[in-house]
């Protein structure tokens, strides 16, 4: 391995080049496969130098006897005719080798899939745009077809009759033929090595195509318009539609315009040398923008004070409902009416739309009384004891005073307004007295 003229080869015979340039190079005499990067860059990719066997693995576990035909598919799957294993090689990316089809040291020419198929010292290999794979299939005179799941069968030609004979099927006859190539519309080419001539199939029909669309990310309502990216096998251009979801697509340019899952489709509808792609769905999930509720502490009301609006907003811009959760108040639009003294429990809600999901809901509680400096609730228990509940200022601290004749005046307790906008207080020693009267002051 090296970069350019540091790097060797022995008798090497097929080459085949990616969509990105890379070239792969059956090295025959090596009985390895090896790639040569863009800018020369040779490395083995798959097999030992100096050592053949039939084992399917990962890079240099991997073994082949005299590798001969190489090709690669749309997706950048290798193909390797294994000539004197008698079988066709797949390689990935990262080097994992395994066998498509036919059964190592056992030749013949038997259809069938996987291990029941048969070859005799298979040479060039084809690739058409679906990744059906084509070989020329030497010793036994005739051009196979494999599928991608392996199923071999006789495309022209009769095993063990040689000729020059034109025609269709098995009433083709070649001579040990060699080199094979595939146009676009998926004619094929050989090199009909012994009857000196190169030979064509023409296609009946359309041929296939399929489409290539990578899983799309997930996305946030609110994110720019981004651009979709697919390919045809055939090279023919692929068009772009909303299956379903809060989206729209236009050529490939996709805006989302809510949020929830989106359906996209790429599709192919071919031409005169085509048939239309099976169409590719993907799908991804919109997720809808926060948003937040701003609603401010609501001040002290008193009984009889004018209804008041309440404000709020949220950070989506969206307007703001409002509903009363208990207590003495209701509410119109957002305009509140006290229906007496107590707690009132009022939300905030947004309930979101198509980009924005629901806000938290935010309460605030409402303190309404019946009048500031007032008693209410004065009264003389059972026991004797004398209570009261006063409305004041909440924060402020307040001097309970006692006394029997109006002159003299006894501080009793010392209390503070509670949040609630009142203090209770109750005396204890009132069941000395038959009478006595209480002032509140700060």
């Amino acid at each position: 391995d090296g970069t350019g003229s540091a790097a060797r080869f022995k008798n090497p015979t097929g080459v085949a080049v990616d969509g990105s340039g890379n070239v792969y190079v059956a090295d025959y005499g090596n009985w390895t496969i090896r790639k040569i990067a863009p800018g020369g860059a040779v490395s083995t990719l798959a097999g030992l130098a100096g050592s053949h066997a039939t084992t399917d693995g990962v890079g240099t576990a991997a073994r082949f006897f005299y590798p001969s035909g190489i090709a690669v598919d749309y997706a950048g799957i290798l193909y390797v005719s294994d000539t004197f294993n008698h079988t066709i090689r797949k390689i990935t990316s990262d080097g994992t080798v395994s066998t498509l089809a036919g059964f190592p040291g056992s030749g013949g020419a038997a259809d069938g899939t996987g291990t029941v198929a048969r070859f005799s010292y298979p040479e060039e290999l084809a690739v058409d745009s679906i990744g059906n794979v084509y070989v020329a299939d030497n010793n036994n005179s005739i051009i196979r077809k494999i599928t991608s799941a392996g199923a071999a069968s006789t495309l022209a030609g009769l095993s063990g009759h040689i000729g020059n004979t034109d025609g269709n099927g098995g009433t083709v006859r070649f001579k040990f033929a060699t080199g094979l190539a595939i146009d676009s519309t998926g004619n094929l080419f050989v090199a009909d090595n012994g009857n000196s001539t190169i030979r064509t199939t023409r296609q009946v029909g359309k041929s296939e195509q399929l489409i290539t669309f990578a899983p799309l990310p997930d996305k946030s309502a609110g994110d720019a318009p981004f651009t979709l990216t697919a390919s045809a096998s055939s090279g023919l251009p692929v068009a772009f539609s909303i299956v379903s979801g809060a989206a729209t697509v236009s050529n490939n340019l996709v805006t989302l315009t809510g949020g929830g899952t989106v359906t996209v489709r790429a599709s192919q509808s071919g031409n005169t040398n085509f048939n239309a792609a099976p169409d590719i769905d993907r799908s991804f999930v919109v997720t809808k923008l926060p948003q937040t509720i701003t609603f401010g502490a609501l001040s002290k009301q008193v009984v009889g004070d004018a209804p008041f609006a309440l404000s709020a907003s949220a950070s989506s811009g969206l307007p703001v409902s409002f509903s009363v959760l208990s207590g003495p108040a209701i509410l119109s639009g957002n305009v509140v009416t006290m229906t007496g003294a107590g707690l009132a429990v009022l939300r905030a809600s947004q309930t979101g739309d198509a980009t924005n999901a629901p806000a938290p809901n935010v309460d605030q509680v409402l303190l309404i009384v019946p009048g500031n400096n007032v008693i209410t609730d004065a009264q003389r228990l059972a026991n004797g004891m004398f209570t009261m509940r006063f409305y004041g200022d909440t924060g402020t601290n307040y001097v309970v005073k006692a006394s029997t004749n109006l002159v003299n005046w006894l501080p009793l307790a010392t209390n503070q307004i509670s949040g609630l906008g009142y203090l209770e207080f109750t005396d204890i020693s009132s069941t000395n007295y038959d009478r006595r009267f209480y002032r509140i002051a700060p």
